[in-house]
């Protein structure tokens, strides 16, 4: 498998393992590079009180990937009106997204696969997008949605790649309660986190490279 794999997220904040599934990507399928895609206005996380906003997120990961040359990174929700729904991003991103016998690869969650039926234009994703997932610990790897009530198969492959227990979740519980994120992140982003006082106790000795 050789070309482009995007990586759809909020990434808030973009961690390690984040850049490790990216990473077990390319070596195991060959992409050519591994496109991070943050969401702008993501439909079903609107109302959570901790989403950083987008310029921040989107600087992250700029920081976060900055060493890679096969990691990108694109703003194109920014520049879409309304909710940021990844199939109308896919068509934007891919030509001839949707197209016969074309397959896209997409690095996602399981958790956010799970949720693909109340997705917008579900059964669009479900044709046209290979899922790579990450393993997670006892967790089976999703290989079907209830979609429209019929029990119906994703096309999917599992990243080999060890469990890496760090979630964007485990981070902001953490700055909440004042614990040290540092192992967690890339220094890069832990820097700009603390710089721009989006850590709680944080006292930077540098100030992050705009």
């Amino acid at each position: 498998m050789t070309g482009t794999c995007y990586f759809f997220g909020t990434f808030t904040p973009i961690h390690l393992g984040h850049l490790m599934m990216a990473e077990a990507c390319l070596w195991q399928f060959g992409f050519q590079r591994v496109v991070f895609v943050p969401a702008f206005v993501p439909p079903h996380r609107q109302q959570e009180s901790d989403m950083l906003p987008f310029a921040h997120r989107l600087a992250l990961v700029e920081r976060a990937i900055r060493s890679n040359p096969a990691f990108a990174v694109t703003d194109i929700e920014r520049c879409r009106e309304g909710p940021s729904y990844t199939v109308e991003t896919l068509k934007l991103l891919v030509p001839g997204f949707e197209a016969d016998g074309s397959v896209t690869p997409v690095i996602m969650g399981q958790d956010a696969l799970k949720g693909l039926p109340t997705w917008h234009k579900p059964e669009v994703m479900i044709n046209r997008v290979l899922f790579l997932q990450a393993p997670r610990d006892h967790q089976p790897p999703v290989q079907s949605v209830l979609l429209d009530g019929v029990e119906t198969a994703l096309m999917t492959q599992m990243i080999d790649m060890p469990c890496i227990p760090i979630s964007s979740t485990l981070i902001r519980k953490r700055i909440l309660a004042g614990q040290s994120i540092q192992p967690l992140v890339p220094q890069a982003v832990y820097e700009y986190l603390a710089w721009n006082n989006l850590l709680i106790s944080a006292k930077p000795k540098i100030k992050a490279e705009l």
